[in-house]
């Protein structure tokens, strides 16, 4: 019965951890609220935003633990040529796209006049 009590114990216990840190997080993104047009709007303050996700960038590295030591270099060069190439070939698929919208609406002002 005895450890029956400290289990609930624990379990409170870690319950209201979890609260405390939810609203340390709630109060981490505070609000700031202006009025425009006779309407108040809620608008985030930048700097908790940029606290609150550079909080999370770390903690998220911190438990990642990876040694990027064992990935081989020439593996890094292909992905960083394979990166190159698909950003290459977007843009030249953007430019293909452009230059047919070009000519659609050149096709279409012929077409009115």
């Amino acid at each position: 019965m005895g450890s029956e009590v400290k289990e609930d114990d624990e379990r409170t216990k870690l319950a209201s951890d979890s609260s405390k840190r939810g609203r340390e997080e709630e109060e981490t993104l505070s609000w700031d609220t202006k009025k425009e047009s006779k309407k108040s709007k809620k608008m985030w303050k930048s700097e908790a935003v940029h606290k609150w996700y550079g909080k999370m960038f770390r903690m998220y590295f911190k438990h990642l633990k990876m040694d990027m030591s064992c990935i081989q270099p020439n593996l890094l060069q292909t992905l960083r040529k394979d990166w190159e190439d698909m950003l290459t070939a977007k843009h030249e698929y953007q430019l293909k796209n452009a230059k047919l919208l070009v000519e659609i609406s050149d096709i279409r002002r012929s077409q009115n006049i």
